[in-house]
């Protein structure tokens, strides 16, 4: 059953946000003596990730300023995570790394012409990036002021009647996911005026490559897959013939889709949809067990590749990152301040992919991540220390998820509970997607991805086709 989410009664998007001007948060106090290079490891990849959270009043702390709460916790917390104060570079041989001078981070105070309550209501808010963008500062890494390569920016938005929304932008050279979320957690503790439950581990080389290199794998997750097949096709549902939703055949394609024609938008599945999908993997007899990224993860594949009308032939890539902290042998240390996650894949040919059944694909990315083990891992350092700066290159056969379900960033406080609403903010891009914990009880999955509109209209017309009534996913509407 596809389901839409509801209209919001109010516009919210045409409501304007105005910013002060931007300025710089130093420490409270003087690092010590850590003024210099700080050095990155090579799985350490600048890009910026852009965070808002919101916050409603309460009775608690309805009286305290965030903007002023904020503003003095980023400058204590920068003691004790002051690469963050730093700035990031590249050097003559392409490896980047953090000036740590101390500066300080970027921080801007902003007001809304909206009620909080009207924008945590608008079911597409987290699509809409155009509003979004608003409520973080991604300027950032953007020019040539003297705001540009800083590795954090933080920006306190007041929305009218109270409530407020923390627009974070940090850049993944200096923390993966868990540690972005260890952060937040640690600012919000010196925010609250407790102790900091998890000092950050700051020394990332436990992580340099060996000499003299050892590479002894191919990493097909990094290689490139030949696309010369790869094809987009129209919307079958416009033609009114009946097909078979595991196969959609003999349509027009055309090659390269457009930029103008990718449309951001997302699908929701339910803890109990999940709980369906891996029943009927278990029950296909192959598997004994699968877990709900698992199981969300291939109906996510195969989705994908029957909407983009994939010929048979073609090789498919299902890419995604994985958290190593435990799979190296000593595991980092407890709250690592750096990036300890690495991507693995999964590789099918779009006609295996489709044909076969859901637990075939469940396999495929269960044996992808048995792979990923101390001796694989130091041998992936070493490649990169020999093939940086590494590129980033997508293509319509290879998406690339992101998982954030396991990741605690509700759990940022500061003082005014957790965070009941958080999303990514950044440009949609084709090719990757992001899991988000979905649903009352954080079972759900939600996937939000960009795609040509026509795919959108394949994967509404597949979700009406299927055969299972109980399976409910929700789609925001196309537009």
């Amino acid at each position: 059953m596809l389901s839409q989410p509801a209209e919001s009664s109010t516009n919210i998007f045409s409501c304007a946000v105005k910013r002060k001007e931007a300025k710089l948060v130093a420490p409270s106090l003087p690092p010590p003596a850590k003024d210099g290079i700080y050095w990155l490891s090579n799985l350490d990849t600048p890009m910026m990730v852009n965070i808002v959270f919101f916050y409603e009043s309460n009775e608690v702390s309805n009286t305290a300023d965030p903007v002023m709460v904020l503003q003095n916790a980023v400058a204590r917390s920068l003691v004790h995570y002051y690469p963050l104060a730093g700035r990031v570079e590249q050097s003559s041989n392409g490896k980047f790394q953090v000036i740590s001078s101390g500066g300080g981070a970027v921080f801007v105070e902003a007001e809304a012409d909206a009620n909080i309550s009207d924008v945590m209501a608008e079911k597409n808010l987290d699509i809409n990036m155009e509003y979004a963008h608003k409520l973080v500062y991604t300027s950032v890494g953007a020019s040539k002021s003297n705001l540009d390569k800083r590795l954090l920016a933080i920006q306190v938005t007041r929305f009218k009647w109270g409530g407020f929304c923390v627009g974070v932008s940090i850049n993944h050279c200096i923390c993966d996911g868990i540690a972005y979320s260890e952060f937040l957690i640690s600012l919000g503790e010196i925010a609250r005026g407790v102790p900091i439950s998890i000092p950050p581990p700051l020394d990332r080389t436990l992580l340099k490559a060996r000499d003299p290199l050892q590479i002894e794998n191919p990493f097909s997750e990094i290689a490139e897959i030949d696309q010369s097949n790869s094809q987009i096709a129209h919307d079958p549902s416009d033609d009114g013939i009946a097909r078979d939703p595991l196969k959609i055949d003999n349509v027009p394609t055309a090659h390269n889709p457009s930029v103008d024609d990718m449309v951001f938008s997302f699908l929701c599945f339910d803890s109990n949809t999940i709980d369906l999908l891996k029943k009927q993997v278990l029950d296909e007899g192959i598997l004994k067990t699968c877990t709900s990224l698992e199981v969300i993860g291939a109906s996510i594949w195969r989705i994908r590749t029957k909407a983009l009308c994939m010929p048979s032939s073609q090789l498919t890539k299902f890419e995604f990152a994985i958290d190593c902290r435990t799979r190296f042998c000593p595991p980092r240390p407890k709250g690592y301040h750096g990036n300890a996650v690495v991507t693995t894949c999964a590789i099918a040919s779009a006609g295996e992919l489709t044909d076969r059944e859901l637990s075939y694909a469940v396999g495929l990315i269960q044996e992808a991540k048995a792979m990923i083990y101390d001796k694989y891992l130091r041998s992936r350092i070493d490649y990169l220390e020999q093939t940086r700066p590494l590129q980033l290159s997508l293509i319509t056969s290879t998406l690339l998820i992101s998982s954030w379900c396991g990741i605690p960033f509700h759990k940022a406080d500061y003082g005014w509970g957790e965070a009941p609403l958080f999303f990514p903010v950044g440009q949609p891009i084709f090719g990757i997607g992001v899991f988000l914990a979905y649903g009352k009880d954080r079972k759900g999955i939600k996937f939000l991805t960009s795609l040509p509109s026509v795919a959108w209209g394949n994967i509404k017309f597949l979700l009406q086709q299927q055969t299972n009534p109980e399976i409910s996913v929700e789609m925001a509407t196309v537009r």
